[in-house]
Parts: C-alpha cells; sequence; structure tokens
C-alpha cells in the first residue's frame, strides 16, 4: 500500500492507506464516516460482519458527524499526518479530493492490487458521480441517495383525495392540484423539500436532460458555469413558490 495516500471509496468512502509493519495481531483500518441513527446502525452491523469473517484485519468505524464535517475533519487530518485509513465523502467533495494529491484513486488502487472488477455489474449514474473527466473512478460508491416522497394520507383523506401508492402524483402539475386541495382543506402549507438545490434543482435537470452547468457539467473545466437559469428550470421554482 502506499504510504499517507488517501484511497478513494465515496458517498462515498474517500480511502486512505498508511498501512504499518504487519504484525501478528490484526492490523487495525480505521474509518471515519458520515453515518449516523439508522444509517449508523447499518454501517456497524457491516464492519462487525466483517470483523468477525476473519483475523487479519479488524475495522474501527468512527463517525465524524455529518458529510461536511467529516470531510473537514479528514481534510484537517491529513494536513496534521493524522489521517485515517478511510474516509466517507459524499459526491460534492469528489472534485475537492481529486484536485488535493492526497487521494489514491480507486482504480488505481485495484489496478496495483491485481483485482479485476466488472464495473458494468455498478449502477453507472452513480459512478460517474466519482469519475474523472476520463472516466477513471477516484472513489468506490458506498451510499448513494436518491429523492424520497412521504405524505400525510390522513390529510389527503381530509381534502377528498383517497391517494393509493399506485395512484402518487408523477408530475409537479399532478402533485400541485392535490396540493391545492390539500390546502384547501385546511392544512397549513404543501410541501416541503430538503437539499432544495439537490432536490429541485439537480434532480430537475436530469430528469429532464437539461445542463446543470456548462462545459459538461463541469467535467470538461473547472472555468464552467451554473446553466440554471433557464425556463424550464424558472418555470418549476415559480411553480413551487405558488
Amino acid at each position: 500500500m502506499r504510504s499517507g495516500k488517501w484511497s478513494a471509496v465515496a458517498l462515498g468512502i474517500l480511502m486512505i492507506f498508511s498501512a504499518g509493519n504487519v504484525l501478528a495481531q490484526p492490523v487495525e483500518i480505521h474509518w471515519w464516516h458520515a453515518m449516523r441513527s439508522a444509517r449508523g446502525e447499518v454501517c456497524n452491523a457491516i464492519i462487525k460482519k466483517f470483523n468477525e469473517s476473519q483475523d487479519k484485519y479488524r475495522v474501527i468505524g468512527t463517525n465524524k458527524g455529518n458529510y461536511d464535517e467529516t470531510v473537514n475533519a479528514g481534510i484537517a487530518a491529513i494536513r496534521a499526518r493524522k489521517h485515517p485509513h478511510l474516509l466517507q465523502s459524499f459526491e460534492v467533495g469528489t472534485q475537492t479530493m481529486m484536485l488535493s494529491g492526497a487521494v489514491y484513486p480507486v482504480y488505481q488502487l485495484m489496478k496495483d492490487e491485481g483485482y479485476e472488477i466488472d464495473w458494468t455489474d455498478y449502477l453507472q449514474p452513480v459512478l460517474s458521480y466519482y469519475m474523472d473527466k476520463d472516466g477513471n473512478l477516484m472513489s468506490m460508491p458506498f451510499n448513494s441517495s436518491t429523492p424520497v416522497m412521504y405524505y400525510n394520507a390522513d390529510m389527503f383523506r381530509k381534502a377528498g383525495i383517497a391517494l393509493l401508492s399506485k395512484e402518487a402524483p408523477v408530475t409537479w402539475d399532478e402533485l400541485g392540484e392535490m396540493l391545492t386541495k390539500v390546502i384547501g382543506a385546511g392544512a397549513p402549507g404543501g410541501m416541503v423539500t430538503a437539499w432544495q438545490s439537490w432536490t429541485q434543482v439537480e434532480n430537475y435537470c436530469a430528469i429532464h436532460n437539461l445542463p446543470f452547468a456548462t462545459k459538461a457539467n463541469g467535467y470538461e473545466g473547472l472555468d464552467c458555469e451554473l446553466a440554471i437559469n433557464n425556463a424550464p428550470e424558472i418555470n418549476h421554482i415559480t411553480r413551487l413558490r405558488s
């Protein structure tokens, strides 16, 4: 392994391998991650299962806060040369890690260690989050998010809408019509979303095959600009405001 290099696994996990001499006892691998609550329990279960499956390595997982906090903790640690072996970074941090010079790219790690991986087994849109402009995988996908809509069935029924899962709205216009009825029936508001720039801008552009930024969404150069000031996106934001 390369000493002092972050090996990139991604929301990635950015892995930083700096293995010392092999000792008789299991080699400890420290993993800093951003998984808390239910996701943290899943991480702990994965770690426990791996540790119990063999006796050569022992993974020690540590939650370092949310995604931003974990990446910032990792950056501070690499500067202080007190970094973990593995670091989880969300896709937003991919470029920062790529330009840092501190990461050990996953595609290079796998090649150097003789692993043959069929990348077609992975969801290609997810892989693309963590690739460089030449299609090389910089970090290994670990968990990836997708927007999920929750609705209050009682409020919908009060508005005269007996909504079954198969009848859930599939367009923003359909959702708008239903929410107008829900608000008219006394609901204090229609809807709210988290991570607005991701759910309402980036995802909207992707679904409608609209550019999010110039230079092929940034893949062709760092001097790119946001390209969201277009009619469909403006109409969508206007619709949300109404």
